[in-house]
């Protein structure tokens, strides 16, 4: 990309980093990389000013690296696209894995077998499919009328009915809603974890304190300390290969 950069032009053009930064050890590797800034993701959404409940960021304190893991996108259910998200104390990633492989089987929701249809009502969606896909066709509808195109084709009132699990989960998670703490569904990647291990023992451990501006200067200034000793090893490997 750098290289690409400074073949196309006089205009300079600044190049960042962004995924997965959520340690000074991944900051200063992006940096020596050559990225000029970095965009941070996960980390934030365990701090005050994140616009989510203190259900949220009381679970992404607790999160390890290996605490995530991908489900169905709610927005791109029926491409299969997939994106991180917690599975620490929560069923959502395997629900929503059932009901996407669902939809890949099924062509309308009278085409599901009553006992699967009864196990996806009482278990995961916790209302009749056919509510659902309501209820999404008219949240759909209240955003963007020509959203809800497609509506009444069978196949997609199925995709609508099962993505609201995802939905609704994600809406349940940023009010904080605990007697629907098991289908939260919080996006989240494996940065968090390393945050979380970085500052185990230290004042930001608590998300109370993690203020963003605090958590990126620390961030930084750690990054900072971190290049300045691996350029002061590399000098020194480089007079040895001199002498």
């Amino acid at each position: 990309m750098l290289r690409l950069r400074e073949a196309y032009g006089a205009a300079h053009v600044h190049v960042g980093a962004a995924g997965g930064i959520g340690s000074p050890e991944a900051a200063a590797a992006a940096f020596l990389l050559g990225a000029e800034f970095l965009v941070t993701g996960s980390i934030n959404q365990c701090t005050p000013e994140a616009a989510t409940s203190g259900a949220v960021k009381d679970l992404l304190q607790g999160l390890a690296p290996h605490d995530v893991d991908p489900a169905p996108a709610p927005d791109l259910f029926e491409w299969g696209v997939r994106a991180n998200v917690v599975k620490r104390g929560v069923f959502l990633p395997a629900g929503a894995a059932r009901l996407q492989e669902l939809w890949r089987a099924h062509e309308s929701p009278s085409a599901l077998d009553p006992a699967v249809r009864e196990e996806v009502e009482s278990r995961i969606l916790r209302c009749p499919v056919e509510e659902a896909a309501a209820g999404a066709a008219a949240r759909l509808r209240a955003l963007s009328p020509e959203s809800a195109v497609g509506e009444h084709d069978p196949k997609h009132r199925l995709a609508l009915a099962l993505r609201s699990y995802l939905e609704t989960g994600f809406e349940s998670a940023v009010r904080g809603e605990v007697e629907r703490r098991v289908d939260h569904l919080v996006f989240c990647g494996s940065a968090m974890g390393a945050c979380n291990s970085w500052l185990a023992g230290t004042d930001l451990a608590p998300w109370q304190r993690r203020h963003v501006a605090d958590l990126t200067e620390r961030l930084l200034a750690k990054a900072g300390e971190l290049l300045a000793r691996y350029t002061e090893r590399l000098d020194r490997s480089r007079r040895a290969v001199h002498l």
